[in-house]
């Protein structure tokens, strides 16, 4: 078994990080990746596939993105190839600015209290910032600290090597008050949006649940109104002549906040929903209770596995 994580390829020494299930599936816990479990096809079928390391940079940040969105618990999904491929399918690359912003807001989102410093491990946390590596990450905490006006204040501290890594460097972020003057700005500019944005598993089956359920509580009148105050919007059901991934990045750019439905454990609704959180939207997750509880499940290609 290899002491590597299969897509950062960052090394994994200590106790516990890997783990072999009934031969069914390998779990990695890696610091830049998070924890995720990967079937044994992927894991021998994913060098075959010669990827960049832009294209591993690409997964790694998604992966981490969503663990950390499921609040840094293992996810009961077993991550198959093709769902590491649609990854780089629907995955859209931020520009400098959105990854500023990005940063701002997971620092704001750590902080239990204003002014608190957030640690940032350069060589671990690039992929959560959306970032290709540690220099660039770097490089973007100087431009948010640089300045007289700056966003945030950062400092730089290495971390001793002991016997399981290299030398790592840590800078630990404070936001200041151009930071939360641009938080606000950056929140008060979607008050205006009248759009929900709804990522789900487009699969009839469900579609009574979008229906039923979804669709009412968002479009819901309120008592003296004529109209709803929000409109619900799934990509499927809305005419476009665009790129397909272009146009969900428009719509959700567009929305107001999101509702995700993670039942089915759809690659590509874990990325909208991390796209949404990276822009500072709120996010409402549901899902069926069966899928949560370790049920039989359908992949993107239609093939039965089973959620462990």
């Amino acid at each position: 078994m290899s002491k590597k994580c299969p897509i950062c390829h960052w090394k994994l020494e200590n106790e516990g990080d890997i783990i072999e299930a009934s031969g069914s599936y390998i779990e990695y816990k890696c610091p830049r990746c998070g924890t995720n479990k990967f079937s044994q096809e992927a894991i021998q079928d994913l060098p075959a596939e010669h990827l960049s390391r832009e294209q591993n940079t690409i997964i790694s940040i998604s992966l981490r993105n969503e663990y950390e969105h499921r609040g840094r618990t293992p996810s009961n999904r077993i991550l198959k190839l093709g769902d590491l491929l649609k990854i780089l399918d629907v995955y859209q690359k931020k520009d400098p600015i959105e990854k500023m912003d990005n940063l701002l807001f997971e620092i704001d989102k750590r902080s239990t209290y204003v002014g608190k410093p957030i640690e940032i491990v350069l060589e671990f946390d690039y992929p959560l910032y959306h970032c290709t590596d540690s220099k660039e990450l770097d490089y973007i905490i100087d431009l948010l600290s640089s300045g007289e006006d700056s966003f945030i204040t950062a400092t730089n501290t290495p971390i001793p090597p002991n016997e399981h890594h290299q030398t790592l460097h840590e800078r630990k972020g404070t936001i200041q008050i151009k930071g939360y003057q641009r938080i606000r700005e950056l929140i008060e500019s979607r008050k205006d949006f009248r759009q929900c944005f709804v990522a789900m598993w487009f699969d009839p089956k469900i579609d009574v649940v979008f229906e039923n359920a979804i669709k009412p509580a968002i479009e819901f009148i309120e008592e003296g109104e004529s109209e709803p105050r929000f409109k619900a919007l799934r990509i499927d059901r809305t005419e476009h002549t665009n790129d397909i991934n272009d146009e969900i990045i428009a719509q959700i750019r567009r929305s107001r906040f999101m509702v995700c439905d993670l039942t089915g454990y759809r690659g590509g609704v874990y990325f909208e929903a991390g796209f949404a959180y990276g822009l500072g939207m709120e996010v409402i997750y549901t899902c069926n209770k069966n899928w949560i509880n370790q049920e039989n499940y359908i992949d993107d290609n239609g093939n039965n596995g089973t959620c462990q």
